[in-house]
């Protein structure tokens, strides 16, 4: 008896070692991959609004007041999700075929807002008007290159009781997602007012 409720416990370890082995980072995507993502984004989860939740932080100006900045990852497990719930009459080979070997980029998505400083912001090396604002992603101590997609200014927040006003600026990064590995990913941003912050992303317990 205690023999066969040893090797139940050993069973059962094996599954769940199983199951955490899939739960992790991927690139290329396999086919069983891409058709775990079509079945979550055409799942009830794809319809609920914490859909996101895992591939977001947030962190305000001051803790517990507005507005708060949000940072956001897609990553291709996560596209081929949000694809699938957002294209109709979708099937699971539709989604095999078209991004079986399809080459991707790993997105990530920010709002940030920040404190107005006196003084003009010089624009930066890109070009683009990110109001002078660095953004650094590493992984195993290792900066990760990244292209600026898109950038526009956000609404001004203002401060109903003290009239405190925080411009905001929305971002749009990728980069091949060959270079992102299933290790945490850290994103700093540093605001032009002099703050710093950093969020992270546990990519091996995420797809």
């Amino acid at each position: 008896m205690k023999r066969n409720a040893g090797c139940l416990v050993a069973l059962l370890l094996l599954v769940l070692i199983a199951v955490q082995s899939t739960v992790a980072y991927e690139y290329p995507l396999s086919e069983s991959a891409i058709r775990d993502a079509y079945f979550l984004g055409t799942g009830p989860k794809g319809k609920e609004a914490s859909f996101y939740e895992p591939y977001t932080r947030s962190y305000s100006i001051l803790p517990n007041q507005p507005p708060t900045s949000q940072i956001t990852i897609h990553t291709p497990f996560l596209q081929v999700a949000e694809h699938a719930r957002e294209t109709p009459n979708y099937h699971a080979q539709d989604a095999a075929k078209e991004f079986s070997g399809k080459s991707m980029k790993f997105q990530v998505f920010l709002d940030v807002y920040f404190q107005r400083s006196a003084g003009k912001q010089e624009a930066p090396e890109t070009g683009r008007p990110l109001q002078g604002l660095t953004i650094t992603l590493t992984q195993s101590h290792k900066v990760i290159a990244m292209d600026v997609v898109d950038s526009w200014e956000l609404y001004l927040f203002r401060d109903a009781q003290t009239l405190a006003e925080s411009p905001g600026e929305h971002i749009e990064l990728a980069c091949d997602a060959a270079s992102i590995e299933s290790a945490p990913l850290k994103v700093e941003v540093k605001t032009p007012d002099g703050k710093d912050y950093t969020v992270e992303f546990d990519l091996p317990s995420l797809q």
